[in-house]
């Protein structure tokens, strides 16, 4: 869709994904984004959208956060650098993406499970004193696995949390299922009505809970066709 063409009379915000952690822990922009970011954060801003920059993203996106937040040094880099893209382009609002912090996510991505989570929290108020409240802070995050027990201290900082409330129904899988069911299942963490709950008991308040909701649907390749049809007695036709 071009960005003329845009709808936005219904949009509030408008986030582009994804800007990057460098190596010289400066936001990094491919010539890609920076050209999105030129055609449509202007017309964003005219309709009265905020355009919000999202920073990380799965695997490797977020490959350069656990050594952007370990020390003092780096986190200023980083922050100055988000400083001035937020001048250049207008941008009211930085979502922190981060997959994840002090835990695994995939092959080659570094992190470290006893500092990445407390020097995180440092960046947030890095940025929140940078930035004051002349942007809003959000962050990405998991469904079912706060960051810690308790997020009081990262709620004081963020304006509200992307619940990603999808992939429920992904990776290998031994029986079909929606990707982000309202209800159901055998624990909290198999729906978002249960997510929901899980991330108020850890102090995150629902009013900074934004769902995030999968535009999208996924197939299942059935090892044995035939047990689709071996338990059933027979068939009703339905006119139509």
């Amino acid at each position: 869709m071009a960005p003329s063409a845009v709808p936005w009379q219904y949009l509030t915000h408008v986030c582009l994904a994804f800007g990057s952690v460098g190596d010289d822990y400066k936001l990094n922009i491919s010539s890609e984004g920076m050209q999105v970011m030129q055609e449509l954060f202007p017309l964003a801003r005219a309709a009265a959208v905020k355009p919000i920059l999202s920073i990380g993203g799965w695997g490797y996106g977020s490959a350069g956060y656990s050594a952007m937040v370990s020390s003092n040094y780096s986190r200023y880099t980083f922050v100055q650098s988000v400083k001035n893209w937020v001048a250049e382009y207008g941008v009211t609002g930085v979502d922190l993406d981060w997959e994840w912090p002090g835990r695994f996510s995939e092959e080659g991505v570094p992190y470290n499970p006893d500092t990445d989570i407390p020097n995180f929290l440092t960046l947030l108020s890095d940025l929140r004193n940078a930035f004051g409240k002349n942007i809003t802070l959000s962050m990405a995050v998991s469904s079912s696995v706060p960051l810690v027990s308790d997020m009081s201290d990262f709620a004081s900082y963020m304006d509200w949390f992307n619940m990603m409330f999808y992939d429920f129904a992904a990776g290998p899988m031994n029986y079909t299922g929606p990707d982000a069911p309202l209800y159901g299942g055998d624990s909290l963490a198999d729906s978002i009505d249960g997510c929901v709950k899980i991330w108020e008991e850890a102090n995150v308040p629902a009013s900074k809970m934004v769902l995030g909701v999968p535009s999208y649907g996924r197939s299942f390749t059935l090892d044995d066709v035939s047990l689709l049809f071996s338990s059933r007695t027979d068939v009703v036709h339905v006119p139509f």
